[in-house]
């Protein structure tokens, strides 16, 4: 007997970045206000920290009637302009197709992809200590999201997000 198997859907794919300033080169006053100074538009836009990341794939399913439904894919992270970082968003992982166990005659659905880890953020500190004496900061990405049981295989797995942007400014 023919089993209906729905595969599994792909995870979303990470936001786009576009960066257009250099806060390391441009006087602390003016960083101050978090605007792109540098834009070519006549009144200064807001900066973005960075890009989304992409959620999870959802897993396949199979039974043994004809109620198999494919999997849907996982929200794509936003496309960002205007950021302070130049990372694009991760990518979330791939879903699992659902098994039939002809052994066992069980079937079981494949589970979902785990959603990427988000990007770590933009600190700016801006200081009159030397920036070797400020200490630690860290802006580190977060980590991918585990991906559900069940099911074959859902390679690729999810991307752990990508670091942040520190920025130390000594004036």
């Amino acid at each position: 007997m023919a089993l209906p198997v729905a595969g599994a859907a792909r995870g979303g794919s990470g936001g786009s970045t576009t960066a257009v300033t250099r806060l390391n080169v441009i006087d602390p006053h003016l960083i101050i206000m978090l605007r792109d100074v540098m834009d070519t538009s006549e009144t200064a836009a807001r900066l973005n920290a960075n890009a989304g990341s992409g959620g999870g794939g959802g897993g396949g399913s199979v039974s043994e009637g004809t109620t198999a439904q494919n999997a849907s894919t996982g929200t794509s992270g936003a496309d960002v302009t205007r950021t302070i970082t130049t990372n694009n968003g991760a990518a979330g992982g791939k879903g699992s197709g659902g098994v039939y166990d002809s052994l066992a005659d069980s079937y079981a659905g494949g589970g979902g992809g785990g959603g990427a880890g988000g990007n770590g953020g933009a600190v700016i500190i801006i200081s009159t200590t030397a920036a070797a004496s400020m200490g630690t900061c860290q802006v580190n990405g977060g980590s991918a999201g585990s991906d559900g049981t069940g099911g074959a295989d859902g390679t690729p797995d999810p991307e752990a997000g990508n670091s942040g942007k520190l920025i130390q400014i000594q004036i």
